[in-house]
């Protein structure tokens, strides 16, 4: 079954089969699935959005952490870049960690309620994304695929394939 995350692996590596010549139904079930993938995942967005209050928690985290992090001899915060799943963070190095523990723990505590509710949203946003994709779907049928598709390109269109 065809589920709501590979609507996410079809809009982000679209780039692979948007050059692909075909014939027009293979051209317009791609076209249109991707047109729809993008008006699905406007949705997952809105679901996917904080709200204001943890905006207001992640800014004064961020405060807190400039507060307490070293700083060059420009006075420039200190910081390492780490790739996590191909998106890249800031590590601050931190000077004071003591003081920035307590800043934190006292933002958390003071945020509990906020954190908590962006905790659920989140497992809510998880759920949605494993559930089964509704949208509608324009189907090829694989006799209409054009020749020269890779594996990769293949597993990717293959969730509005109709194979004989």
């Amino acid at each position: 079954m065809i589920k709501n995350y590979d609507l996410i692996t079809f809009v982000e590596n679209f780039n692979s089969i948007k050059d692909v010549s075909g014939n027009l139904e293979f051209t317009k079930a791609v076209v249109k699935n991707y047109k729809n993938s993008l008006e699905e995942l406007k949705l997952f967005d809105k679901l996917h959005e904080p709200s204001v209050k943890y905006k207001e928690f992640l800014q004064k985290k961020d405060e807190a952490i400039l507060k307490y992090c070293e700083r060059d001899e420009s006075n420039s915060p200190v910081f390492t870049i780490l790739t996590v799943g191909g998106k890249d963070f800031r590590k601050y190095s931190i000077k004071d960690e003591d003081a920035y523990q307590k800043e934190f723990e006292n933002l958390k505590e003071e945020y509990k309620e906020t954190l908590k509710e962006h905790e659920d949203k989140e497992e809510r946003f998880k759920e949605a994304l494993l559930m089964d994709l509704t949208m509608e779907i324009a189907y090829v049928n694989e006799k209409s695929l054009p020749e020269g598709l890779s594996p990769e390109q293949l597993l990717l269109i293959d969730w509005f394939i109709k194979y004989d």
